[in-house]
Order: structure tokens, then C-alpha cells, then sequence
């Protein structure tokens, strides 16, 4: 690390060790002026906040709407609308993010970070389900502490994404954080722990882009591969190899819906899949389409906002 990115650093370290004072000083004042003295009492000093997401994630938690669960036989189509872009923070770091992605196709993710640390690097890390946190992308932060990334996914998953401010590639900047918490230069000790600055995780869907056609007309009553009826309310998607009864997540244009394979097929052209009519209807699909695929579907998926 450089002397500039390390004068850089000390002034962020100072500037987040002496915020909660600085505000404890202004409830003060401001207190004085409006309060008689005797009804001035000592306010608790408050530490630094956590992360969080929108005003629904906890700090460090990521967000995990009620998403689809749809059981085989169902005729409830439980949509989720996954258009717009998810949000998250900490440690004086935004990003912002698509609330979906498609394996291989890029992902834009914007953020901010404080602008004393313009010229600086910012780490985009994705962590899939069981794996470690991977470094996917990086981007520098500006002069008013904008910054910019792209990334795309090599494959389908629900991933966890997060921004960390670095000091260089691959060097996750760090602070030492003593046992009272004073975050101060010079004053750790060498058994404390160091902390990351980080956002909280937010969570999005990459799905798997495929081509899926739409069938049931003519088949109603008849007995699926899967040994259930099929009717025209009934919700599913016909897969030649999943196991019947696996969950699969299905995105057209935003909206996603997660219901069970209860069929075998499609068994011509290109496509991956057949969706019953029902499951065709409640996203919108009226032709064979490319559509996004998850499977096995997460148990909930990151909605956005409406």
C-alpha cells in the first residue's frame, strides 16, 4: 500500500472512530438550547451501525422474501416479481444490483463509497450456497465516491453478493478494532480480531437461459409421467431428466414462479421444457419462449420493490 491510499485510510479510520462522538456532541448542543440544564442528562454513546438492506435486512443478514411454494397437484400460482434492482450498506458502502441475473449474460453493480476514499478499490464478492466468498469483479471508486462494476455469472445458482473496500486487488482493507471497540491507529492490541469494511450480503437468483414450449390442451385428464392428472389448473413443468417432484424456478421477463416437474418431455426441437398452460398463463408466457431456469429453486428469492 502506498502513502496515499495508507493517509487515505488513517482518515477513514479516524473519521469512523470519532462519528458517534461528533453526534453525541451535536444531541448535546442541541439539547442545551432548547432544554433548561437541570433536564439535561448524559446520552449513551452509540457505535458505529451495521449493514443492512432497504429497511427490511438486518445488518450482516440477507434479505429472503416469501418467495414460491408451489407443492405438485397445486393450482396456486405464488408469482414473484423480480424486476427492479435489491439494495444494501455498511460500513459507509452502498451497491446496488439487478434483483436477477442470467448465467453468462454481464451484471452491473453500482455503488458508493465515502469520498475521502476516491481512488481507492472496491472488491464485488459472490458466495454461492456452500462455497467461500469469491472476488467476481472490482471497480474504483471516484472522486465523489462513485463506483461502477460488472460481472458475469459462469452459472446458475442463488448467489450472495457484497462489496468490500480494498486498498488494492486483492487486498481486503482492514482495520484493527480493540477490545473496547476504539477503532483508533496505534491502539489494537495484537489479539484483536481485524474487521472488514463490508456491505451486509444481499441475495439474488442467476438463472440458467433456456427455451420452453407450452402443452396440456388435448392431455387434460390423462395421467402425467409422474402419476398425477393433469388439468388445466394444474402447475408444473415437464423435464426430461429431473427427478418428478424437484422445484424448479421459472423467469420470464421478471416475474418468476417455482413449481414442481410432474412430466417428462419436451421430446422435440430445442426446447428444455414444457410448461403446463396453467404455469404459462400465470407468467405471462403465450408462445414457446426463452425463459430462465433455476433448479433445484432456493427455498425464497430476492424480490424487489413493486
Amino acid at each position: 500500500m502506498g502513502p496515499g491510499a495508507t493517509s487515505r485510510h488513517t482518515r477513514r479510520l479516524l473519521a469512523l472512530a470519532l462519528a458517534p462522538l461528533a453526534c453525541a456532541l451535536g444531541v448535546l448542543v442541541a439539547l442545551a438550547a432548547t432544554l433548561p440544564a437541570t433536564a439535561l442528562a448524559r446520552s449513551p454513546r452509540t457505535g458505529n451501525g451495521g449493514g443492512g438492506i432497504g429497511v427490511t435486512g438486518g445488518a450482516g443478514a440477507p434479505v429472503s422474501p416469501t418467495g414460491s411454494s408451489t407443492g405438485a397437484g397445486s393450482s396456486r400460482a405464488d408469482v414473484v416479481k423480480l424486476s427492479g434492482v435489491v439494495n444494501t450498506r455498511g460500513d459507509g458502502i452502498t451497491l446496488t444490483v439487478a434483483a436477477s441475473g442470467i448465467a453468462h449474460h454481464p451484471l452491473t453493480l453500482t455503488g458508493s463509497a465515502p469520498s475521502s476514499d476516491a481512488g481507492g478499490t472496491v472488491e464485488i464478492e459472490a458466495r454461492p450456497k456452500h462455497a467461500k466468498w469469491t472476488r467476481v469483479a472490482t471497480g474504483v471508486i471516484g472522486s465523489g465516491g462513485a463506483f461502477s462494476a460488472a460481472w458475469a455469472p459462469a452459472a446458475s445458482a442463488q448467489v450472495a453478493i457484497r462489496a468490500v473496500l480494498a486498498p488494492g486487488l486483492g487486498d481486503p482493507l482492514v482495520r484493527s478494532q480493540t477490545a473496547s471497540g476504539s477503532g483508533l491507529p496505534g491502539g489494537a492490541s495484537p489479539a484483536t480480531t481485524p474487521t472488514v469494511f463490508t456491505t451486509s450480503a444481499v441475495m439474488i437468483p442467476i438463472f440458467r437461459s433456456a427455451i420452453a414450449t407450452i402443452y396440456g390442451p388435448g392431455l387434460w385428464g390423462h395421467r402425467t409421467a409422474c402419476g398425477q392428472r393433469l388439468q388445466k389448473t394444474t402447475l408444473g413443468v415437464a423435464s426430461r431428466t429431473l427427478k418428478c417432484g424437484t422445484k424448479v424456478a421459472v423467469d420470464f421477463r421478471g416475474r418468476e414462479l417455482t413449481v414442481p416437474v410432474i412430466d417428462r418431455g419436451p421430446f422435440g426441437g430445442r426446447a428444455s421444457w414444457d410448461l403446463t398452460l396453467a404455469t404459462a398463463d400465470a407468467l405471462g408466457v403465450k408462445e414457446t419462449s426463452t425463459v430462465g431456469t433455476l433448479a433445484p429453486a432456493p427455498a425464497s428469492l430476492v424480490a424487489a420493490p413493486a
